[in-house]
């Protein structure tokens, strides 16, 4: 667990980046996270992008050679100024996330999330 502190350079408790995932889990944004943690709305931005990082690596390095049986598409939208999107693919029966982009909603982004599925 030391080791994930680390390589994630954090300056305050695995508990706390923690429930800081949880709260981006749930939908709480980055403004509201940043106010009830009382931390930087740059540091819970930073936080959210290594977070995925690290999920990224785990979904690419281990989520190999499953069937997938029902699929549901996901989009969620963070900063109303500049959207950013989130696009995901889930896998309904056990809610597991089989792929996720973050960036415009493009046709490019859609073909990749959905790319990873044919993949699995």
């Amino acid at each position: 667990m030391q080791g994930l502190q680390e390589d994630l350079r954090l300056h305050r408790s695995r508990s706390t980046f923690d429930e800081v995932s949880k709260m981006t889990v749930e939908g709480v944004g980055i403004s509201a996270t940043a106010r009830i943690k009382n931390l930087s709305p740059d540091t819970v931005s930073r936080w959210r992008e290594k977070a995925g990082e690290h999920a990224r690596r785990f979904n690419h390095g281990l989520l190999k050679g499953f069937e997938l049986t029902e699929l549901q598409a996901e989009t969620f939208v963070d900063c109303r100024l500049k959207p950013i999107w989130i696009l995901t693919l889930l896998e309904v029966w056990s809610r597991l996330w089989v792929s996720c982009v973050v960036g415009r909603r493009s046709y490019r982004n859609v073909k990749e999330v959905f790319g990873v599925a044919t993949t699995c």
